[in-house]
């Protein structure tokens, strides 16, 4: 039966194809009955139909692609490089050792992570003292937040999420390589199947040299961690860890995002 219709189909093309002043432009099914005509504008129809859907899809597609791409051109093109540059850094290396700084530049030259926005250049190129390295990032009021994926320790309290406000940050002229730092963490757990919320007063500190912000909590609180957060070029993420404090094995990874 299936043959013999689109056999029909074929046939009224063709005839209406051979007859262009006189087509009705409907066809039989053989041995359906008389009732059982179908409009072959109908099938055109709704054929057209769904090509619009689908167009109007890819337009939608295509807007969101566009959008993004937006987005991409109003950053820093100097930030993104650098951003690809420290991704790559992660991958490849950088030749120095985890206490030093990788001045950068094809040299790969090397000095100690202590030397860096000190007011003296050390490096050749000067990358040391780079104000936008030198500058102070933690903001006093800034907030993060991002999901906590634990996946290690014995002292693991399932996923949660953070958020996390700088409440102070202070740079000693006398040892300007860290910036000495204090924030409240709000942590939303789920523990025996009820939901908490955890508030924690956390202290550390940002080392432009490492590019490294480490916080810890109370020594009263029973986990015995580290908050270690690496941020990204446009300062604006952060890709974060924690470790315990006396092993550094990584317990849980958390992608921090500035918020305000």
């Amino acid at each position: 039966m299936y043959r013999l219709v689109v056999i029909s189909i074929l046939i009224s093309f063709a005839v209406a194809d051979g007859n262009k002043n006189d087509c009705s432009c409907k066809w039989k099914a053989p041995g359906v009955g008389g009732g059982a005509q179908v409009s072959l504008y109908g099938l055109v129809s709704a054929k057209v139909d769904v090509q619009s859907v689908r167009i109007f899809q890819l337009e939608r597609k295509l807007q969101q692609v566009s959008e993004k791409l937006s987005l991409l051109r109003n950053r820093s093109s100097d930030a993104l490089t650098k951003d690809l540059e420290q991704r790559l850094d992660k991958l490849e290396g950088t030749g120095c050792r985890k206490n030093q700084f990788a001045c950068g530049g094809d040299t790969h030259e090397c000095i100690h992570n202590a030397l860096t926005c000190d007011g003296s250049a050390d490096c050749a190129n000067g990358a040391d003292e780079d104000s936008k390295l030198c500058g102070v990032h933690v903001h006093v009021g800034s907030t993060w937040e991002g999901d906590a994926h634990w996946t290690a320790c014995d002292v693991r309290e399932g996923d949660s999420h953070y958020r996390i406000t700088f409440v102070s940050s202070r740079r000693s002229k006398y040892f300007p390589t860290r910036d000495v730092t204090k924030a409240i963490m709000t942590t939303d757990v789920v523990r025996n199947g009820k939901p908490e919320t955890i508030n924690l007063k956390m202290t550390g500190y940002w080392s432009p040299g490492m590019r490294k912000i480490a916080l810890s909590p109370p020594a009263d609180y029973p986990l015995k961690v580290l908050l270690v957060c690496n941020p990204r070029y446009d300062y604006r993420s952060a890709d974060c860890k924690v470790v315990r404090q006396a092993t550094f094995e990584e317990c849980a990874t958390v992608t921090l995002t500035l918020v305000n």
